[in-house]
């Protein structure tokens, strides 16, 4: 047997080969109480939404899944020629198998002391609030980025300076955003939201449940800090 990370010898035209380790993105999950994150990610472990009138957990266990992450398509160069001929430069990306570790939290005020256990080693914070619940909007820019502003923070390999993972803010609730009482935020409004504070992503469950753009966002955000951080060894966020 090769140990992981050595190469084999040149095989295949004079390449190398090189077996490597899977790589797993640890996510973790903070927001208020009541927006919907243990809701979103028993709807990832099970593949479909709680029922009705189900009884949820205060909080969803730590969940291993593998998502099918569709890199983002980027266009050839144009060669200057008109040729029918198949080129498969010009395709989009083929779909990867992504391991992803979610951590869920509890916002409750007793757990403020150990909510921050899971900050270790992060990859990507996604960060939770309902669209149909203005307070919970505004609790991420006074409680929770200051919270992973303080105690989220990494030391990047190769360099002394401790950074912050890259964010997403994600939008939940938004079945109940026309019916809202309280006045809703739209996806727009989101967005702008997210870009004030200097969130690098933004992104909601669909009305129907469906949450696979908010995870597909979560990978891609770590995709592209992860080039940043190969160029530089430094990560950008905020």
């Amino acid at each position: 047997r090769t140990p992981v990370g050595r190469c084999l010898p040149p095989t295949n035209g004079g390449r190398r080969i090189t077996m490597r380790r899977e790589r797993t993105i640890k996510c973790v999950v903070v927001g208020d109480s009541g927006v919907g994150k243990t809701h979103m990610l028993l709807t990832l472990q099970r593949g479909e939404p709680p029922a009705k009138g189900e009884t949820l957990p205060a909080m969803c266990e730590i969940h291993t899944t593998n998502v099918e992450w569709r890199p983002q398509y980027l266009p050839t160069v144009d060669r200057g020629d008109s040729s029918d001929a198949d080129d498969s430069r010009s395709r989009s990306p083929a779909p990867q198998k992504i391991a992803l570790e979610v951590f869920d939290t509890c916002a409750r005020e007793k757990h403020a002391r150990l909510r921050p256990l899971t900050y270790f080693d992060v990859d990507v914070y996604l960060v939770a609030f309902s669209v149909a619940d203005p307070a919970s909007m505004e609790h991420v820019a006074s409680l929770w980025l200051p919270e992973l502003q303080k105690l989220g923070r990494k030391r990047m390999k190769g360099g002394a300076r401790e950074t912050l993972c890259p964010v997403v803010l994600v939008g939940l609730r938004t079945e109940s955003r026309e019916n809202s009482l309280f006045g809703e935020a739209t996806e727009q409004a989101g967005r702008a939201f997210a870009e004030k504070l200097g969130i690098q992503g933004y992104t909601e469950v669909a009305p129907d449940g469906d949450v696979t753009d908010v995870f597909q966002a979560v990978v891609e955000t770590y995709m592209k800090n992860l080039k940043v951080e190969s160029c530089a060894q430094t990560c950008v966020v905020m």
